[in-house]
């Protein structure tokens, strides 16, 4: 809710009525985009190359 708050009057601030809704808008896409940076940092992607398997040997 905070945020929202933030991004209403920083909105109306910065640019006026049409900024009442950017605002909001512009600061949930930022801290979406964020919070989605933050996260695939602490789990790094698992498509890292894999050794393949090893063959048995033959009796």
């Amino acid at each position: 809710m905070p945020r929202i708050l933030v991004g209403v009057i920083g909105g109306l601030l910065a640019m006026g009525i049409i900024g009442l809704f950017i605002g909001p808008v512009v600061l949930a896409v930022g801290y979406t985009l964020l919070d989605a940076w933050i996260k695939e940092d602490e789990h790094p992607a698992s498509d890292k190359a894999v050794a393949p398997p090893q063959e048995k040997a033959l009796p």
